[in-house]
């Protein structure tokens, strides 16, 4: 309200609108891409890679590409989908926490969550490649999957794989899940 008329718009006590509207931008374009797939998913992807390329729109990169993902594609796309998702987090691991969260809620309220065999060899690929938030999404598509399959036996050894993982979150995040009620 007092800054000066024709000032600059980015002083230290001012709101910085065009990364607003890059945030705004980043929501509306994640959201047509779950609820609007077929029309909208590969222009997310494309507006995902973008802001990907830019240091401090990676949480609005992450946003957009996580609900660009196709749940339902092949486990090889899928599993590229994830993978490249994951390599945008090697240096945050709260906004991979954050990510892995946003993957729990698509998988859960999806039309059409993808099939038990892709997501389980997508969860294998991610678990292999030992990193920080790889390791998070395997442990969630581990508790979707293991929860929609009664734990069957491969999502039992998929959870004591992510039980051994190097990284301590996603030793924690396999700890939490429990295969049946005591």
């Amino acid at each position: 309200a007092d800054a000066r008329p024709g000032g600059p718009d980015a002083e230290p006590d001012r709101d910085r609108p065009a990364r607003r509207r890059i945030q705004h931008l980043a929501d509306r374009l994640a959201t047509r891409a779950r609820m609007r797939p077929r029309v909208t998913r590969r222009t997310a992807r494309a507006a995902g890679e973008l802001l990907a390329g830019y240091e401090t729109f990676i949480p609005e990169a992450a946003h957009v590409l996580v609900n660009a993902l196709d749940l339902d594609a092949r486990p090889g796309p899928l599993s590229a989908g994830l993978a490249r998702l994951a390599r945008l987090h090697t240096t945050r691991p709260a906004l991979a926490v954050h990510t892995a969260d946003a993957l729990r809620r698509r998988l859960n309220t999806a039309l059409r969550p993808g099939s038990d065999a892709g997501l389980l060899r997508a969860a294998g690929q991610l678990d292999e490649d030992g990193g920080h938030a790889s390791g998070l999404f395997a442990a969630t598509l581990t508790e979707v999957g293991g929860a929609r399959t009664e734990w069957a036996e491969p999502w039992r050894e998929r959870l004591r794989s992510l039980r051994a993982h190097p990284h301590a979150d996603v030793r924690d995040a396999a700890l939490r899940l429990t295969t049946t009620v005591e």
